[in-house]
């Protein structure tokens, strides 16, 4: 079955997070893993210097696997009076110890995992994904990263914002979309952000081998004219336009 991971520090942020999760949890019929990674940040300069006594770690593990039931609970009781009928996912807990980023491997052996979670930790959606946090984990998953604003909360989502340069691999990743929005019937709007005389054979190429690919009638094209990427992404962020914004994490020098 579908599952979703929740990553969480126990913040205010990680459970407003984790709420959104529940819900999204619910409209797609997935269950739920809540995952914390313990011991030393990878922010730390000391991290690898660090040992630490093996009574001690023992006594970190049972801690953090506690907190994590007890915030498990915590869940369940938050959405316990809902309507009989509404699905109600199975929640799990995972801990291991060390930096989250490379201690992801044994999380992602699970094949029904479809998706991560997880809280920002900054206002600013610039600064969010400048982030080396954020972007370390984005360059270590194969799977989608779902990172849910402070403060937040979930509403049925109806409207999509896909951010793409138009490469025809964004096709895979807009098919996989389109199987999401299904869930909702979602509008998926392709935002296509670039100088006023882009070249118009890109768009046409891309909707072409779109409309041989993907089978969803509610996709649309919408062009920007800018040459300031990020000023116009983060605008599409603030004015709450849309219910998901995506975008494709590529490798750069």
């Amino acid at each position: 079955m579908k599952t979703i991971a929740i990553l969480t520090d126990f913040s205010e942020r990680a459970e407003n997070a984790a709420n959104y999760a529940y819900r999204l949890a619910q409209s797609l019929q997935a269950n739920i893993i809540l995952y914390d990674s313990f011991l030393v940040p990878s922010a730390n300069p000391l991290a690898a210097q660090v040992a630490w006594p093996l009574e001690d770690y023992d006594q970190l593990y049972k801690d953090t696997e506690n907190e994590l039931e007890v915030f498990a609970d915590k869940l369940r009781k938050e959405f316990s009076n809902g309507e009989q009928s509404e699905f109600k996912p199975i929640i799990t807990c995972e801990c291991h110890d060390g930096d989250l980023s490379p201690d992801l491997g044994e999380l992602l052996t699970n094949k029904e995992l479809v998706l991560l979670v997880m809280a920002n930790h900054d206002k600013s959606i610039a600064s969010l994904l400048l982030s080396n946090h954020v972007r370390e984990l984005l360059d270590r998953t194969p799977l989608p990263l779902l990172i849910v604003r402070d403060q937040h909360h979930f509403k049925k989502i109806k409207h999509i914002a896909f951010a793409t340069d138009l490469s025809l691999t964004d096709i895979d990743v807009l098919q996989s979309l389109a199987s999401f929005a299904k869930f909702t019937d979602a509008q998926i709007t392709l935002v296509h952000i670039g100088p006023k005389n882009s070249h118009e054979a890109n768009v046409k190429n891309f909707m072409t081998a779109m409309s041989g690919k993907i089978n969803y009638p509610h996709i649309y094209y919408r062009k920007m004219v800018s040459t300031h990427v990020m000023e116009e992404i983060t605008g599409l962020d603030e004015n709450n336009t849309y219910d998901l914004l995506v975008m494709v994490h590529r490798y750069k020098g």
